[in-house]
């Protein structure tokens, strides 16, 4: 129990202020969806994922804000969006992320948004992303219409920086999200594990709506939740998806994967630590055969070595020497254990990359 609750535990120990909403006016026999949006900087995109939120046509929805130790601007705005009606506010005296914990916020942040929210389910959405005006009423219906519903999810459209639609990339979340109103969780998570079968779910990151009562009880937000959102939450239940609900997902430079990745970050430490933490393995042995936990292993093993492989291919094509000595000195750093594995990888990729510009060379004379 103690480690199921790690990171809610982690979000009561830090310092910030709660202030419930000044007016509150919920429909009685609706559900409540409560939004968690964390605030830091760029204020132009905080003010377009707020709107998106206020505009939305279901009543029942309490918009949480964390001034997550924000710039001034971003401050000022939060306080007067703060006395809007459903709006809760949650003030950090200091920012809760550094590029040693790139994560901290989720475990902090959402947890501490999580606890004092008055939602029935809980959503977060990223300062620089969207929802469509009925994603509160089509998201808090399926869960109305099905007591066993315990997850849900709209369908994620790719954005970039201005706001305009990346069609390719929609069109890729589109048709890998072709799925029933309502599926298994125990069907989605191993769907997502299996790379060899049709994906039935797919997302840029989190994106799921979930039953808060779920979330306490299996220890709120961790720092994989883009992964734990399914394997650790939508197995418990059914998910529901209706794809005329959108999240806009903006892509952009300014993301912290991004920014990672330019700072050789290879994240192993923080995967292998929050999979030990949330004890991942001996929930699915508790509820799923031993063949699907021997597919959740195979995957984690997998998984951990790809967080290197993928930082010393991006390296290798970017003819990034410094780089990739930078990403292997990580690895030796964060998991030793991938070290042989990386430098076998290496050598296979340098091949892979001699052989695709030979036949390159040969379609082109």
């Amino acid at each position: 129990k103690d480690i199921i609750l790690m990171s809610i535990q982690e979000a009561l120990k830090t310092n910030y202020s709660f202030y419930p909403a000044i007016v509150e006016d919920y429909v009685s026999d609706k559900i409540i969806l409560t939004i968690i949006i964390d605030c830091f900087y760029n204020l132009e995109l905080v003010r377009q994922a707020i709107d998106s939120v206020l505009v939305q046509s279901y009543q029942n929805v309490e918009l949480m804000l964390i001034d997550n130790g924000s710039n001034n601007d971003v401050k000022k705005y939060l306080l007067e969006i703060y006395g809007r009606k459903n709006t809760a506010l949650i003030k950090f005296r200091e920012n809760q992320f550094s590029w040693k914990d790139t994560s901290k916020g989720v475990a902090v942040c959402w947890n501490a948004g999580l606890i004092h929210s008055r939602g029935d389910i809980v959503a977060h959405l990223a300062y620089d992303d969207m929802i469509s005006p009925d994603y509160a009423c089509r998201m808090s219906k399926l869960f109305m219409e099905n007591d066993s519903c315990v997850t849900a999810a709209p369908l994620p459209v790719s954005i970039d920086i201005n706001g305009n639609v990346n069609k390719k990339l929609s069109d890729g979340y589109k048709e890998k999200n072709k799925r029933d109103k309502y599926s298994s969780g125990k069907e989605i998570a191993l769907n997502i594990l299996q790379s060899n079968t049709k994906r039935i779910f797919s997302a840029p990151g989190e994106i799921l709506v979930i039953k808060k009562e779920l979330l306490i009880k299996y220890g709120g937000f961790d720092r994989l939740n883009d992964l734990t959102q399914v394997i650790k939450f939508a197995i418990h239940g059914e998910s529901g998806f209706d794809p005329k609900a959108k999240l806009f997902w903006r892509h952009h430079s300014g993301q912290v994967n991004k920014q990672g990745s330019a700072r050789y970050l290879i994240w192993c430490s923080e995967f292998s630590e929050t999979i030990k933490d949330i004890g991942i393995v001996d929930m699915w042995t508790r509820i799923f055969s031993q063949k699907d936990v021997n597919i959740l292993k195979k995957f984690i093993k997998i998984y951990h070595r790809s967080l290197a492989t993928n930082a010393i291919s991006a390296q290798l094509r970017k003819k990034n020497i410094n780089g990739l000595g930078a990403v292997f000195v990580k690895i030796l750093l964060e998991c030793p254990l991938n070290l042989l594995y990386s430098i076998f990888y290496l050598n296979f990729e340098i091949v892979r990359m001699i052989s695709e510009k030979v036949n390159f060379t040969k379609k082109n004379t």
